[in-house]
């Protein structure tokens, strides 16, 4: 059964998409790094500002990012499952 858990950051990994985790609690035992939620964000296209120099056309954008942005010493929400993986919800 997942368990939800509360933790201080003691490394963020992979460009801060993953993070190892020490729970309260847990004296020194750490999690394996674990995956911060990942937010698609899509910015609409739009039209402005035309001139002789160019159209105004400015295209959909979409790009991913981790949220939350995470630093070592963050105290943060995550839930831990029995076979060692897990997601790192928010800071709290």
């Amino acid at each position: 059964m997942a368990e939800i858990q509360k933790g201080v950051v003691t490394q963020v990994t992979a460009g801060g998409t993953r993070a190892i985790i020490r729970p309260y609690g847990a004296g020194a035992a750490l999690t394996p790094p674990l995956p911060v939620q990942q937010i698609r964000i899509t910015r609409q296209g739009f039209t402005a500002h035309a001139n002789e120099y160019n159209t105004g056309d400015h295209p959909a954008l979409t790009w991913t990012e981790s949220h939350p942005q995470l630093d070592v010493g963050d105290s943060v929400a995550f839930v831990l499952f029995e076979d060692g993986t897990g997601l790192i919800f928010d800071k709290v």
